[in-house]
C-alpha cells in the first residue's frame, strides 16, 4: 500500500508493540488476549480474500476468523459486522461489474458466473453468522436474552463508582496537564472519556493497582480509608480517587509521566494517518477495512459507557483489537511527509517510542520495587 523504509516499518510497528496497555493484556492468558489475537487473524484474512479475487477458501476464512472473535468475547461483533458488511458491498460492486462486463462482450464468450460475483456476500456473512451464534443462542436458553454481563451475576463495586451518571461524562475534552498532576485514576479526569481512555493505553494503572495491594504503604492507606468511610461505598470509592501526590509511589508516577509524554506525538501519528485515510479509502477496499475496523472497536468502550456510566467501564483493553490497523495507518501518515518534514517527524517519533520503551522498563522495575517479599 505505502513504499516504505525499514525505518518507518520498524516505527509504524512499534507502535502497537510498545503500547503498555498492550504489552500488560497481552502477556496474560486471558479471552481478551485470544480476541486480540483472533481478529488481527479476521483482517488478515479478509485482506487475502480481497487480493485473491475472494476466493472460496480465503470468504471461508475470513468468515469464520470473524465469526470466532465473538466467542472469545461479544465485542468481537465489531469483526462480523466490519468484515460481513464490506464483504456484501464488495459482492454486490462485482455483481454489478459482472453484468457490465456480460453485456459488453455478449456474442464473444461466456457470461461470468453470478457465483463468482456473489461469494463474498454470501460464503463471508454466512460463515460469520454460523461461527458466532453461539454466545447468543446460549444466552437466550438460559436467560432468555441474547447478551448477558458477568456484573448481572457477581456483586461488584462498579454502580458505586464516579461518574455514574452519562450527563457527568464528559466526551470532548482530553485533560492531558490534569493527567500529568495526577498520573493515574484521579476525579481531577477520571469523568472525561478519551482523557481515561489515553491514560490506560498508556499506562497500565491497572495492573499497578494490582501491585500496590502488597505493598505495605499502600495497604495502610487502604485501611485507614475504609476504618473512616465504613466500607467501600461511594464516599469511600471518592476518598480513594482523591488522592494527593505524596499518597502515592513517586516511581510509579514518573514513569506514568514518561509513556505518557511519549506517548502523545505516537498518538498525533496515527491521527494525521486516519485523517489521510479518510481522504483516500474510497476505491480503496485496505484503507476502509482498516479504519472501520479502528472505528467500530474504539464504539466498543464508547457504547460501554453510554451503557454503563462508570470509570471501570472506560474499558481501553476493549478497543485494543483495532492495533491491527494501527501501524498501516501510522505508516501512511509518515509516507506522506516529504523532506525536511519526514526526517524531523521520524526523529521525534523515534525519541517517543524510545521513551515509551524506557517507561515500559522503569514499570518492571517499579513493579519489583512494590511486590511483597516471598513468605
Amino acid at each position: 500500500m505505502y513504499q516504505l523504509t525499514p525505518v518507518a516499518e520498524g516505527l509504524a510497528l512499534a507502535i502497537p508493540a510498545l503500547l503498555p496497555q498492550h504489552i500488560y493484556m497481552s502477556a496474560m492468558v486471558t479471552n481478551d488476549a485470544l480476541t486480540y489475537c483472533v481478529a488481527s487473524l479476521a483482517i488478515w484474512a479478509t485482506l487475502r480474500a480481497h487480493a485473491g479475487d475472494w476466493s472460496t477458501r480465503w470468504c471461508v476464512a475470513a468468515g469464520a476468523l470473524a465469526g470466532a472473535t465473538v466467542l472469545c468475547k461479544a465485542y468481537g461483533l465489531v469483526k462480523v459486522a466490519v468484515v460481513a458488511a464490506l464483504a456484501v458491498v464488495m459482492g454486490m460492486a462485482r455483481v454489478l461489474w459482472m453484468a457490465q462486463t456480460a453485456r459488453g462482450t455478449r456474442g464473444r464468450g461466456a457470461a461470468p458466473s453470478a457465483w463468482a460475483a456473489l461469494r463474498p456476500a454470501v460464503l463471508v456473512p454466512a460463515l460469520a453468522l454460523t461461527v458466532g451464534v453461539w454466545p447468543s443462542v446460549r444466552n437466550q436458553a438460559l436467560y432468555q436474552r441474547l447478551h448477558v454481563d458477568n456484573f448481572q451475576f457477581f456483586r461488584t463495586g462498579m454502580h458505586s463508582q464516579p461518574p455514574g451518571t452519562t450527563a457527568g461524562v464528559s466526551f470532548t475534552s482530553l485533560r492531558f496537564l490534569r493527567l500529568l498532576e495526577f498520573p493515574w485514576i484521579h476525579v481531577a479526569h477520571l469523568d472525561s472519556f478519551w482523557t481515561e481512555m489515553y491514560a490506560r493505553f498508556w499506562f497500565d494503572y491497572e495492573g499497578m493497582t494490582l501491585t500496590l495491594r502488597s505493598d505495605r504503604a499502600w495497604m495502610e492507606r487502604r485501611a485507614r480509608i475504609q476504618q473512616q468511610h465504613g466500607g467501600w461505598s461511594l464516599a469511600t470509592w471518592k476518598a480513594i480517587l482523591n488522592w494527593v501526590p505524596d499518597d502515592v509511589p513517586t516511581d510509579f508516577a514518573r514513569v506514568a509521566r514518561i509513556a505518557y509524554v511519549g506517548g502523545l506525538p505516537l498518538t498525533l501519528l496515527v491521527l494525521a494517518g486516519v485523517a489521510l485515510a479518510l481522504r483516500r479509502f474510497l476505491g480503496n477496499f485496505a484503507l476502509a477495512l482498516l479504519l472501520l475496523h479502528l472505528a467500530g472497536c474504539l464504539c466498543v468502550p464508547l457504547f460501554q459507557v453510554l451503557r454503563l456510566p462508570y470509570f471501570a467501564a472506560m474499558k481501553a483493553a476493549f478497543a485494543l483489537s483495532g492495533l491491527s490497523s494501527v501501524p498501516v495507518l501510522a505508516a501512511g501518515a509518515h509516507a506522506a511527509l516529504r523532506g525536511r518534514w519526514q526526517t524531523a517527524a521520524t526523529l521525534v517519533a523515534w525519541l517517543a517510542v524510545a521513551a515509551v520503551a524506557l517507561a515500559n522498563v522503569g514499570y518492571i522495575a517499579a513493579f519489583k520495587a512494590h511486590l511483597a517479599p516471598a513468605g
